[in-house]
């Protein structure tokens, strides 16, 4: 039978778009979800989810991952997937066992000689769907591919919203592409040309020896081996982006975790009602939200924000150098921009990053 729902006093506005995977153990959250093990088995717990979703159950036996309305029935083993009851932004879901293979909204599949080919249907305008492919151990957004083993699935586009125009995809490369853009080869290493994404996104470049997975908006330029983060523009809206890499978690907005073997202690202290941030860890052990860039110096990161709305307060990292930039109002009367301040922390290692509930500045000369 499923496992009990449980009460919590967790919250989730009305767009969020979860995804719920359960994978060899390490349970990746989306906001408004949370887990308790008990022998080894998870129990999944609902508190609260907005409007659009209504109800989520989980059958461990199977080793199913739901979204938010869907439930699911057995037969000879397999699951066959009935959706009582999603919001106009979903608009189809299946899913197959024997393929291990989770779908998002909007998505249909069918097997062949025992290989997924994948056929995107029908996507809402705003739709920020994921799809997994669990056999290879990659993650695809909605109009993604990534990289395979011989002989493994083909994706093919039939309709996407209008946000997505075009994707092309290279198996020989085994590229992870988003929204809106081609692969271009050159020494085996892709060159990635946008060749046209929506206002929301405006660029990304990917290389492929670094491994990197960047969201829209953001490019990435290499110097002795480590990456350097430019944020060129990310929309008001621009959609998550939960990647699973090398063994390290990928959490996202209002959870932290805990690594073993002296890695990062990551705390998010306060983000907003709507953020989607993507949070990444990587080789080096960082997270980048969105609105957020990176340079490094001495091995370790700081940390500047160049742009972060109203629904991205602050973000501590451990251990490292902690590099506050906020702006005060203008100097003088006559000045009608604000002026850039920086606050630069060492925190030693192992250390508790500090907290701040409130800012204080004083300035030379002011009251």
């Amino acid at each position: 039978g499923a496992p009990a729902l449980e009460e919590s006093s967790l919250s989730v506005g009305v767009w969020s778009t979860s995804l719920v995977y359960q994978h060899s153990g390490g349970l990746v959250y989306q906001s408004g979800l949370s887990a308790k093990w008990g022998s080894g088995l998870p129990v999944w717990s609902i508190s609260k989810v907005g409007v659009w979703s209504t109800s989520l159950d989980y059958q461990q036996s199977g080793g199913l991952v739901y979204q938010f309305g869907l439930s699911a029935k057995w037969g000879s083993g397999l699951p066959v997937w009935s959706i009582s009851k999603v919001g106009v932004w979903s608009t189809s879901l299946d899913y197959q066992q024997s393929g291990g293979l989770v779908y998002q909204s909007g998505l249909s599949a069918k097997w062949g000689s025992g290989l997924p080919v994948w056929s995107i249907s029908t996507v809402g305008v705003w739709s920020t769907s994921l799809v997994y492919q669990h056999s290879g151990g990659l993650v695809y957004q909605s109009g993604l591919s990534a990289k395979w083993g011989s002989g493994l699935p083909v994706w093919s586009i039939s309709k996407v919203g209008v946000w997505s125009t075009s994707l092309d995809y290279q198996q020989s490369g085994g590229l992870v592409y988003q929204f809106g853009l081609s692969a271009k080869w050159g020494s085996g290493l892709p060159v990635w040309s946008i060749s046209k994404v929506g206002v929301w996104s405006t660029s990304l470049d990917y290389q492929q020896s670094g491994g990197l997975v960047y969201q829209s908006g953001l490019s990435a330029k290499w110097g002795s081996g480590l990456p350097v983060w430019s944020i060129s523009t990310v929309g008001v809206w621009s959609t998550s982006l939960v990647y699973q890499h090398s063994g390290g978690l990928v959490y996202q907005s209002g959870l932290s975790a805990k690594w073993g073997s002296g890695l990062p202690v990551w705390s998010i202290s306060k983000v907003g009602v709507w953020s989607t941030s993507l949070v990444y860890q990587h080789s080096g052990g960082l997270v980048y939200q969105s609105g957020l860039s990176a340079q490094w110096g001495s091995g370790l990161p700081v940390w500047s924000i160049s742009k972060v709305g109203v629904w991205s307060t602050s973000l501590d990292y451990q251990p490292s150098v902690l590099c506050v930039f906020y702006y005060s109002p203008p100097l003088l009367p006559f000045l009608s921009f604000p002026v850039l301040h920086s606050l630069s922390l060492f925190i030693p290692p192992h250390a508790t990053p500090p907290s701040f509930s409130s800012l204080h500045v004083y300035l030379p000369g002011s009251a």
